[in-house]
Parts: C-alpha cells; sequence; structure tokens
C-alpha cells in the first residue's frame, strides 16, 4: 500500500467518525461515507498485504491485535441500543477492547455515564487464520462504586471478527453479524 493512500484514508476514516456516538447518530450520508473509506482500506490491504501490514502470514500477531483498543465507530444495532440508552437508561461513556493472543482472552468493556458503572464480557479466543479470531464469551462482569458482581450469561454471545484493515493505531473490522467496526488502539 502506499503510504500516502495510508496517511490520507485513515485520518479521513477517523475525522469521519468523529461526533456520531459509536455510530448510534450517525446519519445515513456519515455511515455511508465510514463505511466506503472502511471498503477503500479494506481493499488497498488486500491489495498490498506485505508493505504496511501488521499480521503475519500465520497469524496475527501480538504486536498487531493484542492490546487495548476504543471503539470509535460501528454497524453493531446492540451497541446503538446501548449507547442510546434503550436497554438501561444510561448513556454509554466508553467501549474498549482488550485482546490478549497469548492469553487467548477477549474482553469487552462498555463503561456508562453513571457512577463508575461497566459491564465487562470476556472469553477465549482462537485464532482462525491471519485475519480471523473466533470468539465466545464465557464471563460477564458488572463494576458498580468499586464492587463487582458476576452474573449470569443468558445468551452465549460470540463469534468471528476480521481485521480487514490495520494500520497507523487503527483497526477496522468485520464480524459474523456482518457489521463494521473502526477502532483506534490505545497506549499500554
Amino acid at each position: 500500500m502506499r503510504s500516502s493512500e495510508c496517511s490520507t484514508l485513515i485520518p479521513q476514516l477517523v475525522t469521519s467518525t468523529e461526533g456520531q456516538k459509536f455510530g448510534a447518530a450517525s446519519t445515513e450520508q456519515q455511515r455511508s461515507q465510514v463505511l466506503q473509506l472502511a471498503q477503500q482500506l479494506k481493499q488497498e490491504q488486500a491489495a498490498a498485504p506485505d508493505s504496511s501490514s501488521s499480521s503475519s502470514s500465520d497469524g496475527p500477531t501480538a504486536g498487531a491485535l493484542s492490546g487495548s483498543w476504543r471503539l470509535l465507530w460501528t454497524t453493531e444495532a446492540s451497541v446503538h441500543a446501548l449507547v442510546k440508552g434503550q436497554l438501561l437508561g444510561i448513556g454509554v461513556r466508553d467501549i474498549q477492547q482488550h485482546i490478549d493472543l497469548p492469553g487467548k482472552r477477549v474482553t469487552n468493556t462498555i463503561a456508562f455515564a453513571l457512577l463508575g458503572l461497566q459491564l465487562q464480557a470476556s472469553g477465549p479466543l482462537t485464532v482462525l487464520n491471519s485475519t480471523r479470531i473466533y470468539y465466545s464469551f464465557d464471563k460477564l462482569l458488572l463494576r458498580l462504586l468499586g464492587l463487582q458482581l458476576s452474573l449470569p450469561l443468558f445468551i452465549k454471545g460470540g463469534g468471528w471478527t476480521d481485521c480487514v484493515a490495520l494500520q497507523q493505531g487503527i483497526r477496522v473490522m468485520e464480524n459474523s453479524r456482518r457489521d463494521t467496526l473502526v477502532l483506534q488502539g490505545l497506549p499500554e
């Protein structure tokens, strides 16, 4: 991939996600713009996998996917419902994902805008190929005011996600529900 394309597409993608509350407040035009930029990145990554790619031929490396990521934008309806306060009546402050490839676990954390309330789902992951991981959640925690409560998993969530582009600390993913996600790497 030509570095000039990367240097313009990534900032355009990040800018296009701003002010959209993780995609829940996107207009059709904004949604279309984000998806178009994500698709362009995916096509460029596929066309030149060896240059600027952060995954090896035998699987994502710890340096590529392992770490903490902040969700910038998604098409996931369940996330949009949480962000809009439709499920708990409380707004969302932050959504993060932590991928631990050596430990083979993924943890998704939703931080709400009330008293440090957090929901955290985690589970084992399996690297299926150079871009795809499979996970199934086996643990759900509720955190509030420094207390932690383990909750039953009524619905066992999970599926696969493909990392279709990973450059300049930005990860574009597609999942088994046909959703698109844009995440930004966090410093460790």
